[in-house]
């Protein structure tokens, strides 16, 4: 079953993320999102603190948090 931004995706970034309530959506962050390629997603980067700060900066989300954005990215980032 494919990874689904409204239900799987969402709901992680509206927990963790609080310092992006107002982050603009799906329209926003697909632009730092490389679609099939969680590595080359300034967002997956960071969120994993290999691309600059660590976001959330209360730290790492643990990898059963990570694995559903990162599933997301590899099949295509889509808004579904």
């Amino acid at each position: 079953m494919p990874i689904s931004f409204k239900n799987d995706v969402m709901p992680i970034l509206l927990k963790y993320g609080k310092c992006h309530q107002g982050f603009g959506g799906y329209e926003t962050l697909v632009k730092k999102i490389v679609a099939g390629k969680p590595d080359e997603s300034p967002f997956y980067l960071r969120m994993t603190g290999t691309g600059g700060p660590i976001m959330p900066p209360t730290g790492m989300l643990t990898e059963d948090l990570l694995k559903p954005i990162r599933l997301w990215i590899e099949e295509g980032a889509k808004n579904n």
